[in-house]
């Protein structure tokens, strides 16, 4: 169920948690932002501005010792996560999530998966890479007893080789997140992506003369 300051469309989800068409065996990278698809019930609101997505953050009066090692414990769950895909290491990356949890790469171009099967679609997508990037940047995180929210930065340079030669792609963007207190650490319960840029749709100046 969605809770306050949630969006107020929740995706509904079968019991695989693969949306109608079921879990993506092919591996196919098209980064064109489909605005069309349903949030995840992700504690958050758009701003009326830019229709983006943020988190109530603000910064804490007191940065008590649980505070701090809770936002400490989460910036780590957000690198390992960069480095498990990075490294291909796979169950680095399901190590980050709940069992249950649901990643939405539809923003991006990729698929709405659960776990286990967003592994295998990722193992697939990322061999197309020559090499990969994924740096975190400024984080939003709101933190409610054993639950969190956040929005997290990301900007990843991506040389990519085509059939018509070799490209470099870069993508930034926002992850939305839900975080869950394990016996085993903060672990992402959600995370789907929210789309800034890619240069698929915005490609790099080439000889720019601003005369």
């Amino acid at each position: 169920m969605c809770r306050d300051r949630r969006l107020s469309a929740c995706e509904s989800q079968d019991d695989e948690g693969h949306g109608e068409e079921g879990p993506s065996r092919t591996a196919t990278l098209n980064p064109i932002h489909n605005s069309g698809k349903k949030a995840l019930g992700i504690r958050r609101y758009v701003s009326p501005l830019r229709k983006e997505h943020t988190v109530k953050y603000s910064t804490p009066r007191d940065y008590t010792p649980d505070y701090v090692a809770d936002r400490l414990q989460l910036l780590d769950l957000c690198t390992r996560y960069a480095v498990g895909v990075d490294r291909k290491d796979w169950e680095l990356f399901r190590s980050c999530f709940t069992e249950d949890a649901v990643i939405d790469y539809t923003a991006t171009g990729g698929p709405r998966h659960k776990r286990d099967d967003m592994v295998v679609f990722l193992s697939e997508a990322m061999a197309q890479f020559s090499g990969t990037q994924h740096f975190v940047l400024n984080q939003e995180v709101e933190i409610e007893g054993d639950t969190a929210s956040g929005r997290i930065g990301f900007y990843n340079p991506m040389p990519l080789q085509l059939e018509q030669g070799k490209v470099f792609y870069l993508v930034g963007g926002w992850y939305i997140d839900d975080y869950t207190r394990t016996s085993e650490g903060w672990k992402f319960s959600a995370r789907a992506e929210e789309l800034s840029f890619d240069t698929s749709k915005y490609p790099l100046l080439q000889n720019y003369d601003p005369s």
